[in-house]
């Protein structure tokens, strides 16, 4: 495989003590490693692998904008599906031919099916099954289909169990719109924000911005997504001039953002080290540290291969495969992205519509989706758990998940993070973080903590920047802008002479 699944989730970090007496199995999902044929190629990416490309940087307010986008992803969709090494043909015993489309065969359903083929190879009667994230839709379909045959079951941050994409992108938007109100509303309680209205400077921050959108592109080369970030950062991370900028904000005075913008990016844009891209050459090959681990060669099972992967391809194929009621009408796809940035404005930003238009997107004109049955399972024991303001798979999908699955039990932490593997609980540093309690059941074979238990964890505004809620990732712990390095300044930058 050349997946790092394996040495990551198989690994004590992740399975505790009794990680070394399990077997664990990792083989690549069709479509993807050395599985063939392979979701990445052009025709399936279509330009929507670039997130630098300015039409898909959608403005959701504007009509426009929305359409010249939804017109990029038909395409893409459409072209991915007529590509000719899709399409397959079979010669039975009695020498007649049937034709297949891998993108009919090649879904969560059918991976579950395969993971059943591979339990009846090694020769076991039962399978513990453990999945955090896109892995809960794995693990939940095979646990749905195949109760009988799993012994331990864990699923952790999970995916919504049925699989209508409407309802995934509303939830999807509420919640990352619940993370950054949150995230506010917490600067607000404490005294770290040079302002008591911080949401109505955000708000208004972005309205300016965007207003400006072709001078901050023609003088910085910045979108007004990625000038929000940089400028949000500041006003959460120097309380002694968050109200300064606030001011020029409320003032609409353009200028004087537009040089605090401007001192950022001096030295050499030391000072936005942490908001650099990642160090990819996206027109050749993969960098050093973008090479798989283990160490395998960087060109199999073809050049550019991680880059490319690296991206969401395989999982908009899947996804286009998976849902069902996706849009086939470009009216009701802007519509419906425009209709939910207005009610998840994520104080203005637009942030909580970057991932629903993604997978929203994925099912735009998919010509023939294979739905998944809902996931769930009234007898079967196990852990569900989740992160109340996981920024990847909604908390609500961890509600319903454990909804499904009626004899199991609902483990919680009130951390930021997506599996509890990096949950920031308040037991962790002891050992006895919100995840030991599924350790010990993958150690002992029962679980010993009552359905409903939720782990205490940091504070929001203690574990996580602005950065990382505003660009929907997970915290690391750090305080502030910036990291160690002893090159960048500790000093804010100047606003204005």
């Amino acid at each position: 495989s050349l997946s790092d699944c394996v040495y990551a989730m198989g690994s004590e970090m992740f399975l505790g003590p009794s990680a070394g007496t399990y077997n664990v199995i990792s083989f690549d999902q069709r479509g993807m490693g050395r599985s063939e044929p392979t979701f990445v190629v052009d025709e399936c990416m279509k330009e929507t692998h670039d997130p630098e490309l300015l039409t898909l940087q959608v403005n959701y307010l504007d009509e426009q904008s929305v359409r010249t986008a939804s017109r990029i992803y038909k395409q893409r969709n459409l072209e991915c599906w007529a590509r000719k090494d899709f399409l397959l043909n079979s010669t039975a015993r009695d020498g007649t031919t049937k034709s297949y489309h891998f993108l009919q065969y090649s879904g969560t359903r059918q991976l579950a099916e395969d993971i059943e083929r591979v339990r009846r190879l090694v020769g076991d009667q039962k399978l513990s099954v453990y999945g955090i994230s896109y892995g809960t839709t794995v693990m939940g379909t095979y646990a749905t289909v195949f109760p009988n045959h799993v012994n331990l079951l864990v699923l952790d941050g999970s995916t919504c169990p049925d699989n209508d994409i409407v309802d995934w992108i509303d939830v999807l938007a509420r919640s990352m719109n619940q993370r950054i109100d949150y995230f506010i509303a917490s600067c607000e309680f404490g005294t770290q924000c040079g302002r008591k209205n911080m949401r109505s400077c955000v708000n208004k921050l972005n309205n300016l911005l965007q207003g400006n959108a072709k001078d901050l592109m023609d003088t910085l080369a910045l979108s007004p997504a990625k000038a929000l970030i940089i400028t949000t950062v500041v006003v959460f991370a120097y309380e002694d001039i968050s109200a300064v900028l606030c001011d020029a904000t409320e003032e609409g005075d353009y200028e004087s953002i537009k040089k605090l913008l401007q001192a950022l990016f001096e030295p050499q844009g030391v000072i936005l080290k942490s908001l650099q891209d990642p160090d990819v050459d996206s027109h050749s090959k993969p960098t050093a540290n973008e090479l798989w681990f283990p160490q395998s060669k960087e060109d199999w099972p073809f050049s550019g291969y991680k880059m490319k992967a690296s991206g969401s391809v395989c999982q908009d194929i899947i996804f286009g495969q998976d849902k069902t009621f996706g849009p086939y009408d470009e009216d009701l796809y802007v519509k419906t992205l425009m209709d939910l940035n207005l009610k998840y404005p994520g104080a203005g930003t637009q942030i909580p519509m970057f991932s629903p238009q993604q997978w929203y997107s994925a099912t735009y004109y998919w010509p023939e989706p294979t739905p998944l049955s809902p996931i769930g399972n009234s007898r079967l024991t196990g852990i569900i758990a989740g992160q109340v303001y996981d920024p990847a798979t909604p908390y609500i999908c961890t509600q319903e998940m454990r909804e499904n699955f009626k004899s199991a039990t609902l483990l919680t932490s009130r951390s930021v993070n997506h599996g509890l593997n990096s949950a920031f609980d308040q037991g962790m540093r002891g050992g006895n973080g919100c995840i030991s309690h599924y350790q010990r059941y993958f150690e002992q074979g029962y679980i010993d903590v009552p359905d409903g238990t939720v782990c205490e964890s940091d504070a929001i505004g203690d574990v996580c920047t602005i950065n990382e809620i505003i660009t929907g990732q997970g915290c690391i712990g750090t305080h502030g802008f910036f990291d160690d390095d002893d090159t960048v300044p500790d000093d804010p930058p100047v606003l204005s002479e």
